[in-house]
């Protein structure tokens, strides 16, 4: 084999291996998802030429983001209307769509009245003097772009509430 290639461009010796049969592309050397051409030449015999899909990889928690506006860090009593912009993307910085986010949302409500907040469009309701804690709950997939924005909606009464964004294991922590 002298020589191999991916859309185009060459590869050096220490991005791939041999086997039997077998040629392996090191991980990391093809890092954007989509059908990609793999030319294989050898001395004497015609070029081989094979396509291979590479999907979006896992989301990685160093490259997705969240930002929560108007104030980066607290959320804000109506009548400001929260927003929380959560982007989903894999270790290559590629956008992952139709990533869904989980949510917990817990409310402590300090006085006698029910307190209600939205959070993407559903409301929770607490409950008189108490603590109440919501199940897991998935927010609307990400886009095309790997980008999901929801917001948050809180009366100003006496309560506490707090809002945890998980990946959609339910269980690693993303915001």
């Amino acid at each position: 084999m002298t020589a191999v290639n991916v859309d185009g461009t060459p590869l050096t010796a220490g991005q791939y291996s041999l086997s039997a049969g077998s040629l392996t592309i090191n991980q990391g050397i093809i890092q954007t998802p989509g059908n990609h051409t793999i030319v294989i030449e050898a001395t004497g015999y015609a070029p081989s030429q094979v396509s291979q899909t590479v999907n979006v990889g896992a989301i990685s928690l160093a490259t997705s983001t969240a930002v929560l506006t108007p104030n980066s860090s607290n959320l804000q009593y109506l009548p400001v209307v929260n927003e929380i912009t959560l982007t989903a993307k894999d270790q290559y910085g590629n956008p992952i769509p139709n990533y869904v986010f989980k949510h917990i949302t817990q409310i402590t409500d300090t006085d006698d009245s029910v307190d209600t907040i939205e959070v993407d469009g559903v409301s929770f309701t607490g409950t008189v003097s108490d603590v109440k804690t919501f199940q897991p709950t998935e927010l609307t997939p990400t886009d095309s772009s790997g980008v999901i924005m929801f917001t948050v909606e809180l009366p100003t009464t006496n309560y506490s509430m707090q809002i945890d964004v998980y990946l959609n294991d339910g269980t690693t922590f993303f915001f």
